[in-house]
């Protein structure tokens, strides 16, 4: 069955700004049983500073967003460079490996791996943020470098897709 998505509210965030209350809509057969209506809700909005999606897994208006996830949102923020650069160091063998395997230059740092990294997107769990970088350098053949934060640190960081 088709998906049908229909915005039903918005709200502006203290942190994470103009955000639209997204319903998307279904009908399936879930174990087996009959057909009958499905209904996702969730928050999606842009951080305009650096052009990235946002989206807030919460079905609940307001949307409910725990303090430490925004804290660690507000952290990336306020030093996207520095953030990178951390995500970059912790990558950086990885990279070299798939960079060498993929007949790319492999004669890169830290600093020049991160220069290759665009923050794409946030996902806000509860208790968990979620931050998307995209490889501009096409060194990871189209993953994408999936940062999980819970209670302000770095739990994991792994590629994605």
């Amino acid at each position: 069955m088709s998906l049908e998505v229909v915005i039903v509210g918005h709200r502006n965030d203290a942190d994470f700004g103009m955000l639209d209350y997204i319903e998307t809509r279904t009908t399936a057969a879930v174990d087996g049983g009959p057909m009958k209506p499905l209904i996702f809700r969730n928050w999606q909005g842009k951080c305009p500073e650096l052009s990235a999606s946002i989206l807030v897994s919460s079905d609940r208006d307001p949307p409910a967003i725990n303090e430490d996830d925004r804290v660690a949102y507000r952290g990336v923020l306020a030093d996207p460079e520095t953030f990178k650069i951390s995500v970059a160091r912790s990558q950086l063998e990885l990279a070299r490996d798939w960079a060498a395997s993929g007949g790319i230059s492999s004669g890169f740092d830290e600093t020049a791996l991160a220069a290759m990294l665009r923050i794409d997107g946030f996902t806000v769990d509860p208790g968990r943020l979620t931050v998307w970088l995209e490889d501009t350098g096409d060194i990871f053949a189209g993953h994408v470098i999936e940062v999980r934060i819970e209670k302000g640190a770095i739990i994991e960081i792994g590629l994605a897709g």
